[in-house]
């Protein structure tokens, strides 16, 4: 690992501030590197997302990004993250890998844990890793007479993550699981309630939504209400609640 040149996008920087599933693999491997690069916009992303946390996370957020080498979001990398394939990829993913690419004749690893953004990187045959998970397991084929697997209570850390993640990208009114505990009845899937407020990005919300969490491996059902639907007034248990 000596010598090495990384690029760590915000998925990966959240893992070290809030000690997530990998946090320890990823600090192994960041041991001996000499340069630790990031994107500028990583500071608003993950400096935001922690703050919603606590005092603490937020800190510690801070004192990761002060250890980083910054790229500057400039007219280079936008036009690179504009012709970025597949088309779907997000503005956000698309700056993160055009901005690695700057760098690509000495990066040594892009290091994500966001499936999407990874598939984005090795398009253009940048290095990727995800210490401590991995992306490109394929799925376990199916068996038709297998009996279905029990249902997986998902623990209240995994939630608050969700939250955290949804509230830092879509700014809603609230967040509400419905029913006494929020997950379906036969799957254990997270079902979730977002209540859209006034900076909410509208109907652009659901692909921000997925986009936000899907690294994080949780299962998750989203509703999207606006403020003024009466199925807002459903009982359900508050997760979220704007000032």
């Amino acid at each position: 690992m000596s010598g090495r040149m990384v690029y760590l996008d915000p998925t990966a920087i959240m893992r070290l501030v809030l000690d997530e599933p990998g946090a320890v693999e990823l600090t192994g491997a960041l041991r001996g590197t000499s340069g630790r690069v990031t994107s500028v916009i990583s500071r608003a992303e993950a400096q935001r997302t922690a703050a919603l946390r606590d005092a603490a996370a937020a800190a510690r957020a801070a004192e990761i990004l002060a250890r980083l080498s910054l790229i500057e979001l400039d007219r280079t990398v936008v036009a690179q993250a504009a012709t970025l394939r597949p088309l779907a990829l997000g503005a956000i993913d698309a700056i993160h890998v055009a901005s690695a690419m700057l760098l690509a004749d000495s990066l040594d690893a892009f290091l994500t844990y966001d499936p999407q953004r990874a598939e984005a990187a090795r398009m253009v045959g940048l290095s990727v890793e995800s210490p401590g998970a991995d992306l490109g397991a394929p799925p376990s084929p199916r068996v038709e007479d297998e009996a279905p697997a029990p249902v997986v209570p998902i623990d209240d850390s995994k939630v608050q993550r969700v939250v955290d993640r949804l509230v830092g990208r879509l700014r809603p009114a609230r967040i509400v699981a419905p029913g006494p505990h929020g997950t379906g009845p036969a799957t254990g899937d997270l079902r979730l309630t977002v209540v859209l407020g006034d900076w909410s990005p509208g109907r652009d919300s659901p692909r921000q939504a997925h986009e936000a969490i899907r690294d994080l491996g949780v299962p998750v059902d989203l509703t999207f209400l606006d403020d003024d639907d009466p199925a807002t007034t459903r009982a359900g248990r508050v997760l979220y609640q704007a000032d």
